[in-house]
């Protein structure tokens, strides 16, 4: 039986000095965190396990109770808070988060979900990822009740009497802005699109490039997109006929606007689906022809890939990467793509390096790459020897730094 309650009355035992699991990207529940920092009495003594994305979940754990302890697996802006003993990063992939919210001895999850529909149950509407295997997990789970999610949205739900409590909100589902498009990022997506057939399934990661390889895609036909996360550029392929069919566009969230999340819920294109499914890697060796597109901060000579770490700074995590590129490798047909600006921000310093920092975890081994795209070009590492690679990746380096590189790679090991 669901108990009905509202933040302002509720009994603080429910959550205090529990593992309460909070879900990320668009299924922030900030109706939820607000009323923490509003009952701080709520959460005392307690361990938030979330699925937070660096960049994309700005919400300050540092604002609420101080006995509190957060577990990500991404590192967040409050990583710094009172040092580890309350903010633990766990740098896993995203099908090693599915394995460890399975095991993690959840007492709580809280999930934002719709109105019941017709037959009792709430759509997790544009975030599904990990919320019906956490709520599975959990002890007790407590559904947020948000009036902006429509029943039909998405392609996983729970029934309401499924969850222990339930809280009603009329909150904005969170707007994840499309970042501008530059030059370079422009360029960039322009050679990435080079490589994309007709037939192709795609998967792309966030970012300025994204964005701009699905604007590039016009003229492309019966593509499919099967990814972590369905973005805003993805209506347009729709409505412009390059992609067609129900079912062709599968992903475990969404991340836009309202508008966007609108046509989420109507498009019969667009599955929302578990992350068991999108990011499971037999089924991704299956694909034929799948495209992954993702991003890294460096690539050594090798085509080995640091999406981590920025001078010897945890910035992020491995996320979805490892199980979509290794997945597109290994597909018949498929391209595993690697596009990354050539320098820094400010152009002084290359990200294509000849070796990483000591420490520097490879999210990407070289055997998984079998392109690395920058503004300067491709490079096709497919079937080339070390020497090859590293001329090859030398070649789409900023031409400030070519010279060095080439010297550089004679004096360290292949």
């Amino acid at each position: 039986m669901t108990n009905w309650i509202d933040w302002k009355t509720m009994d603080g035992s429910v959550i205090a000095g529990r593992r309460v699991f909070i879900p990320g990207s668009s299924g922030e529940p900030t109706d939820f965190l607000d009323a923490l920092k509003a009952r701080p009495e709520l959460v005392a003594g307690s361990e938030i396990v979330t699925s937070f994305i660096a960049g994309i979940n700005m919400f300050d754990f540092a604002t609420i109770e101080p006995s509190v302890r957060v577990t990500s697996f991404f590192p967040l802006p409050t990583a710094a808070l009172d040092g580890p003993a309350r903010m633990t990063v766990v740098p896993i992939s995203y099908h090693e988060i599915l394995e460890y919210i399975r095991c993690a001895g959840l007492d709580v999850a809280v999930l934002q979900v719709s109105p019941p529909d017709a037959s009792g149950r709430c759509s997790l509407g544009p975030c599904v990822e990990f919320g019906v295997e956490a709520a599975a997990a959990a002890k007790c789970s407590i559904a947020v009740i948000n009036e902006n999610i429509r029943p039909g949205l998405g392609g996983a739900a729970i029934a309401l009497s499924d969850f222990d409590y339930a809280v009603r909100t009329v909150r904005p589902i969170l707007d994840i802005p499309t970042p501008s498009a530059d030059q370079v990022s422009i360029k960039i997506a322009s050679h990435v699109a080079s490589l994309i057939e007709d037939g192709a399934t795609i998967q792309t990661g966030i970012g300025k490039v994204p964005g701009q390889v699905l604007k590039a895609l016009s003229q492309r036909r019966n593509l499919r997109i099967h990814s972590g996360i369905v973005l805003p550029g993805a209506r347009d392929l729709v409505e412009g006929g390059v992609i067609e069919g129900v079912g062709t566009i599968v992903a475990a969230s969404g991340a836009g606007d309202q508008a966007f999340y609108d046509w989420l819920e109507q498009s019969r294109e667009v599955t929302l689906a578990e992350v068991s499914e999108t990011h499971d890697l037999a089924k991704l060796v299956g694909i034929p022809k799948l495209t992954a597109i993702n991003s890294a901060i460096e690539v050594d000579l090798l085509g080995q890939c640091n999406t981590e770490m920025v001078g010897g700074r945890y910035v992020s995590s491995a996320g979805g990467l490892p199980e979509f590129t290794i997945g597109a490798h290994k597909a018949k047909g498929g391209k595993s793509i690697i596009a990354l600006p050539a320098t820094d921000r400010k152009g002084k310093a290359s990200r294509i390096v000849s070796r990483f920092a000591a420490g520097t975890p490879i999210a990407v081994p070289r055997h998984a790459v079998d392109f690395v795209v920058t503004e300067f070009g491709v490079a096709d590492l497919r079937g080339k020897s070390a020497q090859a690679r590293a001329e090859a990746l030398i070649a789409i380096a900023s031409p400030a730094f070519q010279a060095d590189l080439a010297s550089s790679y004679g004096s360290r090991d292949a």
